[in-house]
């Protein structure tokens, strides 16, 4: 097994967590800096951080080595150790999406089971 750097565990952790842009997530705790090789100092959010905590925001971007959250009038950026998953986003399915029994029609495009099956190598 080969070395890794506490910066490149971080990034193969956060991967991992499953919180992505669009999730709900609450805030447990203020960070410290460059704890666990979060990728920032949060030197300029901590005031925020600690302001937020208990907080329930919205991921708005998910980057290499931080969370972008919205909560309240604050976007900050946040490891995702301090974070806890609220709420999952959920797919929207477009109004003019219909499935059937023989396929599936997006506006007045329709794809059979066949067509989807050979597509998606089922």
């Amino acid at each position: 097994m080969s070395d890794i750097t506490i910066e490149q565990a971080y990034e193969k952790m956060q991967a991992a967590c499953g919180i992505e842009a669009g999730d709900e997530v609450k805030l447990l705790r203020a960070c410290k800096p460059k704890e666990l090789g979060y990728g920032f100092d949060p030197y300029n959010e901590t005031g925020r951080m600690d302001e937020a905590v208990g907080k329930t925001g919205l991921v708005q971007d998910k980057g290499r080595n931080y969370l972008m959250v919205s909560i309240g009038e604050h976007v900050m950026n946040v490891p995702f150790f301090v974070l806890e998953l609220a709420e999952k986003a959920r797919l929207e399915i477009p109004n003019n999406v219909s499935f059937t029994a023989d396929g599936l029609k997006v506006g007045e495009v329709f794809l059979s089971k066949d067509t989807i099956r050979r597509n998606l190598d089922l």
